[in-house]
């Protein structure tokens, strides 16, 4: 808005006022801030965009000009001619700033081109790319290994050696280009060719493993350690050989060392990196990458496959079994199992005469069963369990099968009761009970009598597998006649008995050998009477052997009244019995 007025003297007074010009200011700095906002973002952008460019480019030309340079015919296969072509003219656009001939395995030709070619997409401003044209026998491949270069001057090559650098062979092939307008960031590339041997690129023939197992997680991990081997064909050894393995999570690299087309790298172990599960159990298939200098030099697949359920341990590891060849107590098995394991799972146990099969239970990776003891009869030896899993056998388990140790039950110690001969009043039985599984047993014990045999054997007792008879005999009439067995006379007092298993100590018990109390004689053998009536007060005396108690009882028949008259006598107490004295009185 503008405003007119007219003076006092007749002219024009044309402008803006104050308020007006204050408006104006204030919405040219908004618009001013703006324009300046947009260029410091587009600034930004563009060198974020070259730092892009110039890495990507690095990378890319880095991994294609040493193997080319050291594939190349050293004795003049390298050219700057502009002009030059591929071989593959719809390829060859723009020009040639390097073009390489190089040997092949097979023998065929190939010719790189590296050729300057203005950027279509960048008009107004153009740029340049600097293209690999790969041409073999008329088919040719373009790959962008440069973006990003404003002046094409700065793109130059140069041979050591070859008919362009001085004769002879070439030594040494370099390039240069510089990407960016601002500050233009220079990338140098260079290799040599190699001059000895047989000149061909480094190729890979073979490689190994083709499959890797992985152990579900978290984390997931290989289940083994694994080395990657590979053989080569060609020059490998003019730079550091590696490969790298993508886990899906991270990148495995490993340098390769060798001789002759035969490298093998340092194990990859199973904690050196994280592993992206897998789906599902599902195989999935990685390409790894073998690298020489940073060049490709080929790929392989690699596998990996969900770890296979597999039997990792077992318990127990040994059982015993008692005389009747059945188990002491339940076999309660726990089998131990990596990867997935389908259901059913079974155990077949080889028991020694019979098998046994049983179903496991339970899940992920512990199993379990119980074999009952009476199940099946075992043998000494080593029984093979083999466990399936939906039908497949997936491992074994072993199991040391011995016999229960001989061992005895009780203590059969007791009192032998003796006569004046010294054997036992009556024939003894001892019932003699073990446990486990024993062999040849034996009894023996000293008697320390004066006849008979000494110590008393007997070999072997009769009876088992559990319970055992001792039996130890008594002549019937005085020495023992005919065809009696010889019977043992035993001396009173502890006699230690012991039984032998196999000639080895078993059980020690303890046999007492206690005569019984006898009569020997008595005194006086005649009384005086008088009217009936014993004349004066008698004294009877008795002498006995054995062990008799300390007081006796004598009876005596008078011939008068309903009984016997007794009288008490007494004497020495326990043990070997001597002399009792008892009194009559006369009245």
């Amino acid at each position: 808005m503008r405003r007119t007025t007219t003076g006092a003297d007749g002219r024009r007074d044309d402008g803006f006022t104050l308020p007006e010009l204050l408006i104006s200011m204030v919405i040219l700095s908004f618009i001013m801030g703006a324009l300046l906002f947009a260029l410091i973002v587009a600034l930004r952008n563009t060198a974020a965009t070259t730092e892009r460019v110039t890495a990507g480019s690095a990378q890319t030309l880095s991994a294609f000009f040493p193997a080319d340079a050291m594939s190349t015919e050293p004795d003049d296969g390298a050219s700057t001619d502009v002009a030059a072509g591929s071989g593959c003219s719809d390829f060859d656009q723009g020009d040639n700033r390097l073009l390489l001939q190089l040997v092949t395995v097979d023998g065929t030709t190939q010719n790189v081109s590296y050729r300057l070619v203005p950027d279509a997409d960048s008009a107004p401003d153009t740029t340049y790319q600097l293209w690999r044209v790969s041409c073999v026998e008329g088919v040719g491949q373009r790959n962008i290994v440069v973006q990003g270069i404003v002046d094409p001057l700065s793109v130059r090559t140069t041979i050591e050696g070859g008919s362009e650098g001085g004769g002879g062979p070439i030594k040494l092939i370099r390039l240069t280009a510089a990407v960016g307008r601002a500050t233009p960031v220079t990338l140098t590339v260079a290799g040599s060719p190699r001059s000895a041997g047989p000149h061909v690129p480094c190729s890979l023939v073979g490689a190994s493993p083709q499959t890797v197992a992985l152990r579900a997680g978290p984390p997931t991990r290989p289940v083994d350690p694994f080395v990657v081997a590979i053989t080569t064909a060609g020059p490998c050894d003019a730079g550091e050989l590696a490969v790298s393995i993508p886990t899906g999570v991270t990148t495995v690299a490993r340098t390769f060392t060798g001789a002759d087309g035969a490298w093998s790298a340092a194990p990859v172990n199973p904690l050196d990196a994280a592993w992206s599960p897998l789906t599902n159990n599902a195989p999935r298939t990685v390409s790894a990458t073998v690298t020489l200098g940073g060049a490709l030099v080929g790929t392989f697949p690699l596998t990996l496959v969900a770890e296979p359920c597999s039997v990792a341990s077992a318990t127990p590891t040994d059982v015993t079994y008692e005389a009747d060849h059945h188990l002491t107590k339940n076999l309660d098995l726990v089998v131990v199992t990596t990867g997935p394991c389908p259901t059913p799972m079974k155990v077949a146990l080889v028991a020694g005469t019979t098998n046994v099969a049983i179903d496991l239970v339970g899940g992920a990776s512990r199993w379990t069963a119980t074999v009952p003891k009476g199940a099946a009869t075992w043998s000494e030896g080593y029984g093979v369990g083999t466990v399936t899993s939906n039908g497949a056998v997936v491992g074994t388990i072993g199991v040391a099968i011995t016999p229960s140790p001989c061992a005895y039950v009780g203590d059969p110690s007791r009192t032998l009761a003796t006569d004046v001969t010294g054997q036992v009043t009556g024939v003894v039985t001892l019932n003699l009970t073990t446990t486990g599984v024993c062999g040849r047993l034996t009894l023996s014990v000293p008697t320390g009598g004066s006849g008979g045999p000494d110590p008393f054997v007997i070999d072997p007792l009769p009876g088992g597998p559990t319970v055992w008879t001792a039996t130890i005999p008594r002549c019937t009439q005085g020495p023992c006649l005919g065809n009696q067995p010889p019977a043992p006379t035993w001396r009173d007092g502890p006699h230690t008995a012991t039984i032998y298993n196999d000639a080895v100590p078993l059980k020690q018990f303890v046999l007492t050998a206690r005569e019984v109390c006898s009569y020997i004689s008595h005194s006086p053998n005649e009384v005086l009477l008088a009217n009936d009536r014993l004349r004066e007060d008698t004294e009877f005396t008795v002498t006995t052997r054995g062990n008799c108690g300390p007081q006796l009882q004598l009876s005596i028949q008078t011939g008068v009244g309903p009984g016997p008259y007794r009288i008490d006598l007494s004497g020495p107490g326990p043990g070997p019995g001597q002399l009792y004295r008892g009194t009559i009185a006369k009245t």
